[in-house]
């Protein structure tokens, strides 16, 4: 088990910022897992321990829990909702790092979070189908950061296309539709009307797939996310409002920092400063409790060694009154022991 936990800790200390994401978002997945676990096993009341970290619409519980602009991006509320989202971050993170920095991607993916987030806290508080809701309703997931990064790479390179083996798929387009068409009914089934393809049929869905495994090639990027973009919106008024307009919040950032980068203008370079200095506050800390713990080392050391020596001097006024024979066992014992260093 130790060796485990080392080999997650040297990867994710040697890891790029894409791995660190990955390891973050799935650390938190399971210690809220295991929360939730012992309130279940210990007989607690039902713990609502994501509420505490979940972006609500409600100004005034905001103003109560600020941090949520930033957790919300990195809660899950299912296994499932975890695994989509980390395949899309790792895909999307791989062809982001392709072009930019990894610096950029943890940008992206924060800026573009909070972007998301404050586009939903708006849209609950001033648009008046949803104003009405605005009690009791929160959204989490890092779905608006994902959108934001794969939007960023579209808006870069838009004509980028993905190279993948697509003959077997050929072989086998019928199962791949049929596979994708049960997935998103389950999805629909189980998720509040909205699969993992936004509100599409499963039958368009399979239809899609169908067509996909006939492809040489896949379309160009920014085709793919304009689709994804569009079944956001008209998805809105079908379910979780609140979650697609966050991707769409998400998705604008994505690309307007790529707009105003490649005219010279790094938006996120303030965040960038800040994150910097924290970085370094951390590792200055670091080095200062490195510091600390041996200088108290030494201080104990000379603590005992003067405790020590104190001892002897006192066994060896006794000698001088009463002679070595006058010694208890103990005392003999730490001569010899003095006498062996």
């Amino acid at each position: 088990m130790s060796n485990v936990i080392e080999d997650i800790k040297r990867n994710f200390n040697t890891g790029n910022a894409l791995t660190k994401l990955i390891y973050i978002n799935v650390g938190v997945f399971l210690l809220f897992q295991i929360l939730f676990v012992f309130s279940f096993l210990f007989s607690i009341a039902e713990l609502r321990f994501s509420s505490f970290f979940a972006l609500p619409a409600d100004i005034t519980a905001l103003a109560k829990k600020p941090w949520t602009i930033m957790s919300y991006m990195f809660l899950h509320n299912s296994f499932l909702h975890l695994l989509f989202n980390m395949v899309f971050l790792y895909l999307g993170g791989k062809l982001f790092l392709q072009f930019l920095h990894p610096r950029q991607l943890l940008s992206t993916y924060i800026l573009g979070g909070i972007s998301g987030g404050l586009l939903f806290i708006l849209a609950y508080n001033y648009i008046p189908a949803l104003k009405h809701q605005t009690i009791d309703v929160s959204i989490l997931g890092a779905s608006a950061s994902i959108l934001s990064i794969m939007v960023a790479i579209a808006t870069y390179s838009p004509n980028y296309q993905i190279f993948l083996n697509f003959n077997r798929l050929k072989r086998l387009r019928w199962i791949f539709a049929i596979v994708a068409f049960f997935l998103q009914a389950f999805l629909q089934a189980f998720g509040n009307g909205v699969g993992f393809f936004g509100t599409l049929n499963p039958l368009m869905v399979g239809l899609i797939f169908f067509y996909i495994g006939t492809l040489e090639r896949s379309p160009k990027i920014k085709y793919i996310i304009l689709i994804l973009i569009i079944l956001d919106f008209i998805s809105i008024p079908i379910g979780n409002p609140g979650g697609h307009i966050a991707h769409l919040g998400g998705a604008f950032f994505g690309f307007l920092y790529v707009k105003q980068l490649n005219g010279g203008n790094d938006l996120a370079s303030g965040f960038n400063k800040i994150m910097h200095y924290f970085v370094s506050l951390l590792k200055h800390k670091r080095k200062l409790r490195k510091v600390y713990n041996k200088t108290k080392s030494d201080q104990d050391f000379r603590k005992e060694k003067l405790i020590e020596q104190a001892k002897i001097d006192k066994i060896l006024e006794k000698i001088a009154k009463s002679g070595y024979e006058g010694l208890t066992k103990q005392e003999k014992d730490i001569l010899f022991k003095a006498s062996k260093k």
